[in-house]
């Protein structure tokens, strides 16, 4: 098993505003969480999960760490305070659960995350202002995926009164860095989230995998990344979370926008290309059945990265 106390201290070092000192108690707490999901989901447990493990939630707190960076000085003050021990808590255990459906899943992760921190009995996290915004970021990972593969965040953008009248940026960097994976991450992730995405899918479906099932898969992923190219969502969440930098002339950009555009729409298109391509040709993805038929996540990453490297 993966030393996550080792990868708590890795995520935290990735922290950039100068002097932020991270809360003992929190940096436990993650630890503990990614032990839980890891006895829930990962290879030796009862029901194993290719893509919603611990390592999955290594990766979402990783980009929301990232994102956070990027983003910090446009955030309200306010809203600074604890943010970095909320989008590790929140991303090493927003999918704690994973075998009710969308929604209850969202809930009963909220809810063990909440049990942590109150069993922490540290006043800095365990209060009503840190556990509203550590539910309503938990809450905030929530989607559903349409007939033409696109995911809609169904809370986001919702109006959270009990937090005041200024939304939280937070609920935004977590939904964002959950489902955007593709955009955020080197090249060489594409080809492994997909393929832990694709046999996830089969169990949770009880599915046979498949190279036809597959190329399905390759279709919805390309409609999820041309959709993320042009988003209009992605400017009215912003408008919403960061009000207070809206631009008073018409045609200007809120300059959230223009810095995520500047650090993740290079990718997304490099991406997107990829994507495109293996829709286009879809009799590329044969040979692969082996693979396929012994679940092997690696192998079969391998074989579809080295297909769209040589391919295009």
């Amino acid at each position: 098993m993966r030393n996550f106390e080792l990868a708590v201290d890795q995520l935290i070092e990735k922290i950039e505003p100068e002097g932020y000192e991270f809360n003992d108690s929190a940096r436990s707490l993650a630890t503990i969480a990614l032990h839980d999901v890891e006895l829930r989901y990962g290879e030796n447990s009862e029901h194993p999960l290719p893509r919603h493990n611990a390592e999955h939630g290594l990766d979402v707190a990783g980009r929301a760490i990232e994102l956070t960076n990027l983003l910090y000085d446009f955030i309200p003050e306010k809203y600074q305070d604890n943010i970095y021990e909320l989008v590790i808590l929140i991303g090493v255990s927003h999918d704690w659960e994973q075998l009710l459906a969308a929604g209850l899943n969202e809930r009963a992760s909220a809810d063990y995350l909440i049990s942590l921190i109150e069993k922490s009995g540290d006043k800095e996290i365990n209060n009503e202002w840190f556990k509203t915004r550590a539910e309503n970021g938990i809450m905030s990972t929530e989607y559903e995926i349409d007939d033409k593969g696109v995911i809609n965040q169904l809370n986001l953008g919702r109006g959270k009164p009990e937090l005041g009248d200024e939304p939280d940026p937070l609920e935004f960097i977590i939904g964002f860095a959950d489902i955007n994976g593709l955009a955020m991450e080197d090249e060489d992730f594409m080809s492994e989230e997909l393929v832990r995405l694709f046999f996830e899918e089969s169990i949770k479906k009880g599915e046979e995998p498949s190279e036809e099932r597959l190329e399905k898969l390759v279709d919805y992923q390309e409609a999820f990344i041309r959709s993320q190219l042009n988003d209009y969502r992605i400017k009215s969440y912003i408008a919403h979370y960061f009000s207070h930098l809206e631009p008073a002339e018409e045609g200007e950009n809120n300059p959230v926008y223009d810095e995520m555009y500047k650090a993740f729409n290079p990718t997304i298109r490099r991406i997107y290309d990829k994507a495109q391509w293996l829709r286009k040709t879809p009799g590329v993805i044969k040979g692969v059945e082996d693979t396929i038929h012994r679940m092997d996540v690696l192998g079969l990453s391998d074989k579809l990265g080295k297909i769209i490297k040589h391919g295009q």
